[in-house]
């Protein structure tokens, strides 16, 4: 599982391409709220996304 930013997901795809070239499925969805912390991380909050309709 991959969760990053709509920004940042773009860069992930060679990797999901090479780990599923043989045999693998591939979903995505919008997350409505990200946050990812650690040691040395502080990503994020939990105040919910607002994405516009698709026209």
């Amino acid at each position: 599982m991959i969760v990053d930013t709509p920004e940042r997901v773009a860069g992930w795809f060679a990797l999901v391409d090479e780990v599923t070239r043989e045999t693998g499925l591939v979903t995505s969805e919008m997350v409505p709220a990200f946050r990812a912390t650690g040691p040395a991380l502080n990503r994020g909050g939990l105040r919910l996304a607002h994405v516009d309709p698709v026209p």
